[in-house]
């Protein structure tokens, strides 16, 4: 019987990548210009599978609109594949939210065009798969994928991949040479060389290959693929099958479009091997299958802008807007709300979703593509700023802040599932004049809150308020350590009281005739000349600028955290590259210059200035050696009262080229295994990292990881949290060190073309943190959430709304962790709640102030699963291993 080849004609087309975007659609257009044609006139051409995605669509018919019509048509016909997502997102740095709404936004798309997207799980060019997206994929009622990096070897051409939750799909894996084009590759790429048409070569050297790979064609049936990377379509196609099948041979090849071959594999489901959990292993064979680790370094600035938006959306905006209208008192005078923000937030999610193909947060495109990166997070942000603006001044004019403040009040929210209480870094803004500093703030129930001022800075507003014409308000913002005790989800208000000094010459009055008193404070956490205790940990620092800290709950010590360590890198966005002969410059032997900011009851911030000197080497050096730059890093370690924290933030200008710059922080933590955050988990990888001697990628023991890096062993835990860092190292020394990679300066954007824009010639702040707390993994992974966002503040006006002045909008006991919580989900248009375990099983309710009346399961593609029971306006959960949980809601 003759093995069957399915080929389908597809290509992976990079929106941006090599070319910046509006080169890439110069040059769509007239792919899908001629896609038209050869489809139209050629019905024996029965298919063409565009990639996955739905954005090239409407990037075509923005140019070619009187075309729209004609591409509909094809499309409904099943001839043209488009989707299931939106574009092709790297499957590791945007967060689960993130993957969702890609998925969602191509769903949207097929729908508005009366088609359903093509039932295949499609990332043939990322860099790596999470492990929640067999569960995911199962969510939009695909079982089947097609992917090629991760994978050790090529043992076989298809398998059965296992999710974390348990959730399987059928994975075909692409060529480890040829990739996602062997067909193309093997059969025309020679020919367009030779500028001739060989069908005789062409029918002989696919012979060879198919001969070579028989044994990895698991069930007697295999697929090639005829494309590349924005590549036009061949409409010769069906006669070079049609010359083949002609000949004597063991292979029937057969045009195809996925869904036949699928279904072909699924006959022999039985006997595939089983994969499970994540893919991310470096290759051991094969030119085209290179994981490439580094991409989760590449373009520091974009991931850090790219995290900050996605917490912004998912664990303040989003929320808040739900949280506003269950409360909101109708009839403002004078006020119009806007209606609709879930309009907006779409629109924010679009260009953060637009920003998250696999080069683009990757950081592997050239310099003009990721400026427009940069660009399009700068107008998400705006959209969202403006959006959670306007929902913290309706929760304002909702709230009762009563008489009890002369001068002001502030509304201060904590935005996440957790509790707080402790000492918070929290920003107040007042009109310029008034004397802040030195006011009494005291919280609803009239006790004084003693603070600190960290900083002051000052700013000129332009507001354009309802039925009114713009204003400009002068404004001073206080950066400020305040005390403060939130509930998850809920606010309390603030009232402020400025000091009086009245004292008049004129009158011949020498004394104060008002003099209000100012509290002072002169307590200090200092208990030696370089020591420092905040009542959970002891932390000394040391002469080359490290810190040794003791954590009062356990006894353990750690030495010398917070070394910054430099290495050369000569690479692109996809690989660190290191010099054959490379000199490791690091902090931990030397001298820095110390400094105490602030030390009083509530906080201790303190200065450390280190200076490195590194040669500045040559782009294709064998060693890293030149003239010696001077790189200086400003780095300020935060301390607060009763926190088990150690929070950092360091600054740089960078102006030395071809090199990476990392922090370590020992641990010695006797752990065979860690964990870092992924896309709705926690993932667990070894310690050990085997041999790589002879891969033929150049190993790199890195992991990606969503702002958390954890391990612990029977008595202690270390997890290191980041803003917008995704790449992690845990060294298998006995010190166990945790790595964090700050960023990459390297010569090359993409393959051969140098760029300034790699070599990273530009200021960064980097801030990450240290935490010595215990708990489950759940535990961990909420403290580095609100690590992140932090406690929102607003200025309320005195009102006399319905709220009091304290008030919770929500609760969610148990374990589970929030993942998106939203008046409006996209394909429903319904309020929505997603939660998602990482402790291998929990249970616990969810209520919210307004109670619910009415809540449904459903999967991510909006499909109702059942009715959940509803008790007292609470909805019970019991969640699985790692199992991600969605509802509709109905208040």
């Amino acid at each position: 019987m003759k093995t069957k080849i399915y080929v389908v004609p597809s290509t992976h087309w990079d929106r941006e990548w090599i070319l910046p975007f509006e080169k890439f659609r110069y040059k769509l257009v007239r792919t899908i210009d001629g896609l038209l044609d050869i489809l139209e006139n050629n019905p024996d051409y029965k298919y063409f599978h565009f990639d996955g995605q739905t954005t090239v669509i409407s990037d075509y018919t923005e140019i070619r609109p009187e075309n729209k019509e004609r591409l509909l048509k094809l499309i409904r016909e099943k001839r043209i594949l488009i989707g299931p997502f939106r574009n092709m997102l790297d499957c590791l740095l945007p967060s689960g939210e993130a993957i969702t709404r890609n998925l969602q936004s191509g769903l949207k798309d097929c729908m508005e065009w009366g088609t359903e997207p093509h039932k295949l799980g499609y990332t043939c060019d990322v860099f790596g798969q999470n492990a929640q997206m067999p569960q995911i994929y199962r969510n939009f009622g695909i079982s089947s994928c097609l992917l090629l990096r991760g994978r050790e070897g090529y043992e076989d051409d298809k398998f059965i991949w296992r999710g974390a939750d348990g959730s399987e799909v059928l994975a075909h894996r692409a060529d480890p040479d040829y990739s996602y084009a062997d067909f193309y590759l093997i059969a025309r790429w020679p020919d367009q060389i030779s500028g001739g048409a060989d069908y005789e070569r062409m029918a002989a050297d696919l012979k060879k290959h198919l001969d070579e790979n028989r044994n990895r064609m698991k069930g007697g049936c295999h697929f090639m693929i005829d494309g590349y990377d924005n590549l036009e379509p061949e409409g010769r196609l069906t006669e070079f099958l049609a010359y083949l099948n002609g000949r004597p041979t063991d292979y029937e090849f057969i045009f195809s479009d996925f869904n036949d071959y699928n279904a072909e594999c699924k006959k022999y489901y039985g006997s595939l091997s089983l994969h499970e959990g994540v893919i991310y292993s470096s290759s051991k064979e094969g030119t085209g299958s290179f994981l490439m680790k580094n991409v989760a370094s590449s373009m520091v600035h974009l991931k850090q802008m790219n995290m900050a938006a996605e917490d912004k959306l998912c664990v303040v905006a989003e929320p808040l807007d739900l949280f506003t209208e269950l409360v909101r008192k109708d009839g403002d005078e004078g006020y119009y709300p806007v209606k609709n923000k879930a309009d907006f937030f779409n629109y924010a999610w679009a260009k953060l979703v637009s920003n998250q193909p696999h080069d683009s947060l990757g950081g592997t495109c050239c310099s003009a593509a990721h400026s427009d990166n940069e660009n399009d997070y700068k107008r998400a942000n705006e959209t969202i700023e403006a959006a959670l603006e306007d929902s913290l001044g309706e929760l304002a004019r909702n709230v009762n802040t009563g008489d009890n403040g002369k001068d002001g009040y502030f509304i201060v929210y904590n935005p996440c599932e957790t509790d707080f209480e402790g000492v918070a870094e929290v920003s107040f803004k007042v009109k310029s004049g008034t004397d802040f500093a030195s006011s009494e703030i005291r919280d609803s129930s009239g006790n004084l809150l003693a603070f600190t001022v960290l900083e002051k800075t000052s700013a000129t507003e332009q507001i354009a308020p309802y039925k009114r014409m713009a204003e400009y308000i002068a404004y001073d913002i206080y950066k400020t350590a305040i005390p403060l005790k939130l509930k998850a989800f809920s606010y309390e208000v603030l009232n402020f009281k400025a000091p009086v000094f009245e004292r008049n010459f004129e009158k011949g009055e020498w004394k104060f005739s008002r003099f209000d008193k100012v509290r002072k404070d002169y307590s200090s956490m200092r208990v030696g000349l370089n020591e420092f205790d905040n009542g959970v940990l002891y932390v000394s620092f040391n002469a080359d600028g490290s810190l040794n800290v003791t954590d009062k709950t356990t006894g353990k010590t750690y030495e010398k955290l917070f070394v910054f360590e430099d290495d050369s890198d000569v690479g692109e966005g996809w690989n660190r590259i290191s010099t054959r002969v490379d000199e490791r410059v690091s902090t931990a032997v030397g001298s820095a210059r110390f400094s105490v900011i602030n030390d009083d009851e509530r906080i201790a911030r303190f200065r450390v200035r280190h200076k490195l000197l590194l040669p500045e080497c040559e782009d294709d050096a064998f060693e890293r050696k030149g003239d010696l730059k001077e790189q200086e890093i400003d780095v300020v370690y935060t301390l607060k009262r009763g926190s088990g924290r150690i929070e950092c933030e360091a600054e740089l200008f960078n102006d030395v080229d071809n090199h990476r710059l990392r922090v370590a922080i020992p641990t010695g933590i006797k752990a065979d295994s860690f964990h870092t955050a992924m896309p709705y988990g926690m993932q667990e990888w070894p310690v050990e990292r085997g041999d790589h001697a002879y891969d033929i990628e150049q190993f790199s023991p890195v992991v990606p990881g969503q702002g958390v890096c954890t391990l612990s062993d029977s008595e202690n835990t270390v997890s290191v949290y980041t803003k917008g860092l995704y790449e992690f190292e845990v060294s298998d020394r006995a010190d166990r060190s945790v790595y964090i990679t700050l960023f990459r300066a390297f010569p090359k954007e993409t393959f051969f073309l140098k760029s300034q824009t790699a070599r990273m010639k530009r200021i960064m702040k980097f801030q990450f943190a240290v935490d010595f707390g215990k708990g489950k993994l759940s535990d961990i992974y909420k403290r580095a959430k609100a690590y992140r966002s932090g406690i929102v503040s607003r200025i309320a006006t005195g009102e006399r709304g319905i709220l009091g002045c304290k008030f919770a909008f929500a609760e969610i006991e148990g374990g589970a962790v929030l993942s998106s919580v939203r008046k409006s989900d996209l394909i429903t248009g319904k309020p929505t709640l997603r939660i998602f375990d990482v402790d291998g099983g929990c249970s616990g309710s969810i209520s919210f102030a307004t109670k619910v009346k009415r809540a449904f399961r459903v999967k991510m593609n909006g499909e109702i699963i059942k009715e959940e029971k509803i008790s007292d306006g609470k909805i019970s959960y019991c969640l699985k291993k790692n199992e991600i949980v969605t509802w509709q809601l109905e208040f």
